[in-house]
């Protein structure tokens, strides 16, 4: 009798069982485990067998190890934010200052990246799909007490925000514009895309103030160009052009940009965890190190810098250098999707915690290593010494 291993990620199986009349349906499978052992007598046509009253099919055995990442994925983290009512106001007036802007005045959220920033398969385990209602920076398919995102911060603040990504696909991305596999090479098409974006959508480019995220770089160290000396050039000039664009077609702009992680975090993370070696960091830090650089190298050089226009770089995990640890101290898959690399929901809600509080800190004063497993670490609020920081120090 032939066996077959039978591997559905998201949907509701079958079973029939012709001898005795009896047919029930198993529990979907995203909530259950996803990769069962079928014992059948005839598959020559799987989608007919399953729903056919002839062939019987006998469940005998489940592995939930094995496919036990596909249930944490449906893990998450939700917040409260508990504030001042006084910060929690927009300005009076709406400013001209890209250093007087409260959190309340951000009116547009966006996001430009790669597969990390599209949410790439962190939900039910579909090796094709993204899900950008997740996303750490601008998903929105939930509140923000069910799942934490700088979208869902800044709805608290303004629950007018317009730009939040939902659902699955790309279809309802709205100014999420980052796509799974793409390199820094694919920055400037992406500005011209969310440019394009905000006009068909009624965005006001010179009025409403508008937060977009920047997280590049994963592809650019594949093992093929990790050694080049080229690729950083071309990375910092990519993202020079891509911000160039922003520049020259929006007002009122705040760019947002998430420094490389270290490659224990993800690309590195399964051979960690799994091996308790980093292949990667020894081949490609390197790489790594210069493309860090050039964010910094891109928000100190100032060249962007107007007075409703600015660069800042998010560095809250420039200082991590292993793969996520939970409070216990503990190597804990769930961070991870299920090839351990990008990020689950759960790995989204944690990463859009501590870029949100990393956000509202002084520009001088920003986190490096922030405790990415201690699920109890809290939403910050902006200083009421300092209600307007985005970018520059606030000068007591």
């Amino acid at each position: 009798v032939p066996i077959t291993i039978y591997c559905s990620p998201c949907f509701s199986v079958y079973i029939v069982r012709q001898k005795t009349s009896f047919r029930f349906v198993a529990l979907p499978v995203q909530n259950f485990f996803p990769c069962v052992i079928l014992r059948v007598e005839d598959y020559s046509d799987v989608p007919t067998f399953l729903y056919s009253s002839v062939s019987k099919i006998y469940l005998i055995a489940v592995f939930p190890f094995s496919c036990l990442q596909s249930c944490l994925a449906t893990k998450t983290l939700g917040g409260v934010l508990r504030c001042d009512p006084e910060v929690m106001k927009p300005s009076a007036k709406t400013p001209d200052d890209v250093n007087q802007v409260r959190p309340a005045d951000i009116n547009v959220i966006a996001a430009m990246g790669d597969s990390i920033t599209a949410s790439f398969i962190n939900y039910d385990d579909d090796p094709y799909n993204v899900y950008p209602g997740n996303s750490y920076v601008i998903g929105g398919d939930e509140t923000l007490e069910k799942h934490i995102s700088v979208a869902n911060i800044l709805r608290v603040f303004n629950p007018s925000i317009v730009g939040m990504s939902h659902g699955t696909g790309y279809d309802n991305t709205v100014f999420n514009v980052a796509v799974s596999g793409r390199t820094s090479m694919d920055i400037p098409r992406q500005a011209e895309e969310l440019i394009h974006r905000m006009k068909a959508r009624g965005v006001r480019l010179r009025d409403d103030w508008k937060l977009i995220s920047i997280f590049i770089g994963t592809n650019d160290l594949g093992e093929l160009r990790c050694y080049s000396k080229e690729v950083r050039e071309i990375y910092k000039t990519k993202l020079e052009e891509g911000i160039s664009l922003l520049r020259s077609n929006l007002n009122r702009t705040i760019v947002s940009i998430v420094s490389m992680w270290n490659p224990e975090l993800t690309i590195d993370a399964r051979s960690l965890i799994e091996e308790g070696w980093a292949f990667f960091y020894f081949t490609c830090f390197m790489s790594k190190i210069r493309f860090h650089f050039v964010a910094y190298e891109l928000q100190n050089e100032r060249r962007f810098d107007h007075k409703d226009f600015t660069v800042v770089v998010q560095g809250f995990m420039d200082d991590i250098k292993d793969a996520f640890r939970n409070k216990s101290g503990e190597y804990d898959k769930s961070f991870y999707a299920s090839d351990v690399f990008h990020l689950s929901k759960y790995g989204n809600a944690v990463v859009g915690k501590f870029l949100w509080n990393n956000l509202i800190e002084p520009v001088d004063q920003k986190t490096t290593k922030a405790d990415l497993g201690n699920d109890d670490f809290p939403i910050k609020c902006p200083s009421k010494v300092c209600l307007y920081v985005f970018y520059t120090p606030c000068l007591k």
